[in-house]
């Protein structure tokens, strides 16, 4: 090897006068040239001016040879700057100062560029943690969730009440209705209607949870709760049926569970709610007893409810409550107690709910299809229809066929909504 060496690089005349240290060169060719007289020969070449051919010669030289040669603009391999040609020692070169100052400077800039990747890395996946936060606040829920949904399918039910001394044609299907002691001058006729399409009802009212990501999202001012989750959990309080929202507040909450899921929801028409409530009965309320069972059946103005408006608004309500408790002064969780024969919770009780419709004295001329009724006929659309009675009512609205009228912009403690969704 040494004589190898030795002949070859004394030709390079030009090399032996730049006094470059022959023993480091024979160590480099040595412990770095896989094939040393190939190599010696190119670099040879490339000394004496003769330029190689970019081919596999020069990635090979470039690989070997790093720091004595280099590829010019035509692809072909040049000796590089005489500086690097003549001091070129890997050992003499990694010992100096500058290298050493170099080495540093590359430490500490893996470093901080490890420390910036690690960052970045961290920030990207907060950014993607508190996105996806953010996103899903800004999203309905349960509208996917099948078990929160109740298909009715179509099918006719009498609607209304029969008044003391009110006969009906024989041949009418509502003939044989009972009368409803209760039933005021609003609710009659009774008549008969058709559903004819299927369509989907929520299982529960509106909770408070769905209603605070509709206001979220659009910027709104979130309605009162009325201090009805006071001493509860968040996830109890979650569940209450949110309160304090007209009519236009529930209509813009459908359009917008509407526009984020591109499926149609909307509020029940008064006959679709109806036609739920009754699941299929004809009693003024659709389980059997009188008013002291009622409170294992939904959540009413009873003694405790009575207590508390007392306490928050030292007020006596004037009408009676009912003779029981269910457990809940005000505002009961969604689905707390109990569901009809359509497995729906909440029809009679809990909050009053909002319906389509706008206000008529009466049924006659209703529609028979189960559509919402309007302003034909003279109904009055700056009143619009509640349903249900809710935990401060009565035991005269706290019936199916009880109904009525708001003004659609009042927003009140006891009066809430659950949505309808065509299919």
């Amino acid at each position: 090897m040494d004589a190898l060496v030795r002949r070859e690089y004394s030709s390079l005349v030009r090399l032996e006068m730049e006094e470059v240290h022959f023993q480091q060169i024979r160590d480099f060719v040595k412990g770095r040239f896989g094939a040393a007289t190939e190599s010696l020969d190119l670099y040879r070449l490339i000394w004496e001016g003769e330029r190689v051919q970019d081919h596999a010669a020069q990635a090979y030289i470039q690989l070997k040879l790093s720091g004595l040669v280099k590829r010019d603009g035509d692809g072909l391999l040049m000796v590089r700057n005489p500086i690097y040609r003549d001091l070129y020692n890997g050992d003499w070169i990694d010992g100096t100062e500058p290298m050493q100052a170099l080495k540093k400077i590359k430490g500490r800039y893996r470093r901080v560029k490890t420390a910036l990747w690690l960052v970045s890395a961290a920030a990207l996946i907060l950014l993607v943690v508190f996105g996806f936060r953010e996103w899903r606040l800004r999203q309905p829920i349960h509208t996917d969730d099948e078990a929160y949904w109740v298909e009715i399918k179509p099918g006719g039910f009498c609607m209304g009440s029969l008044l003391q001394g009110q006969k009906l044609d024989p041949r009418d299907p509502c003939a044989e209705v009972p009368v409803e002691p209760d039933a005021t001058a609003a609710e009659a006729p009774p008549h008969w209607v058709e559903i004819r399409t299927p369509f989907r009802l929520a299982r529960y009212e509106t909770t408070i949870e769905e209603f605070e990501r509709f206001v979220y999202d659009m910027g709104r001012r979130p309605p009162p709760d009325y201090g009805f989750g006071e001493g509860m959990s968040d996830e109890q309080r979650n569940k209450l049926p949110v309160v304090g929202v007209s009519w236009q507040d529930a209509k813009d909450y459908a359009d917008w569970v509407s526009r984020k899921t591109g499926k149609h929801y909307r509020l029940p028409t008064e006959a679709e709610w109806e036609h739920v409530a009754r699941a299929g009965t004809e009693t003024p309320r659709p389980w059997l007893g009188g008013l002291e069972a009622t409170c294992s059946y939904a959540n009413v103005f009873d003694q405790k409810s009575r207590e508390e408006v007392e306490k928050r608004y030292f007020d006596l309500l004037p009408w009676e409550a009912f003779p029981c408790g269910d457990g809940y002064p005000v505002t009961a969780p969604v689905g707390s107690i109990w569901s009809n024969d359509f497995d729906v919770y909440d029809m009679l009780g809990n909050v009053w709910e909002w319906t389509e419709d706008c206000w008529h004295d009466n049924y006659q001329t209703a529609p028979e299809n189960g559509a919402a009724w309007l302003e034909a006929t003279e109904g009055d659309c700056g009143r619009r229809v509640i349903r249900g009675g809710s935990w401060g009512s009565d035991p005269v609205n706290l019936r199916s066929a009880g109904r009525y009228r708001l003004y659609p912009g009042l927003r009140l403690y006891d009066l809430g909504f659950r949505l309808a969704q065509d299919l």
